[in-house]
């Protein structure tokens, strides 16, 4: 058995609903990307992430389509070539073995801070 992987994922507001047709159309459900984020950790949302647990093949087709190299899958389930390029070229992605606070340091690697809601507890990632 395949060991999975934990993968944060973020990507600008901008492009928040083609990533979660994106998501949709792998499988994910909708939603997906649904942790606000931004600089300052207050309103208004800049991004918004999502944390998963993915395997080596996950890897290979997010490195594929990185490179320009669209899943046929998700072309063949109706998914936009140039959605695909445009979530791609804004998509912040980091996979790594260890799961222990892998979200939150890579919001701070790249200026995010999780917005928490007054009197709340904030997303889940």
């Amino acid at each position: 058995m395949t060991a999975l992987l934990s993968c944060v994922l973020i990507i600008p507001v901008a492009q928040q609903a083609e990533a979660n047709a994106l998501a949709e159309a792998m499988g994910w459900g909708p939603g997906s990307y649904s942790v606000p984020l931004s600089p300052t950790g207050t309103d208004p949302a800049t991004h918004y992430g999502l944390h998963s647990w993915v395997d080596d093949s996950f890897v290979s087709m997010l490195q594929g389509a990185a490179r320009g190299q669209a899943p046929q899958a998700l072309l063949d389930a109706g998914y936009p070539a140039q959605d695909l390029s445009d979530v791609m070229s804004n998509l912040i992605s980091d996979v790594t073995a260890s799961m222990d606070g892998h979200f939150d340091a890579v919001c701070v690697a790249h200026g995010l801070q999780r917005i928490v809601p007054a009197g709340g507890p904030g997303g889940s990632a």
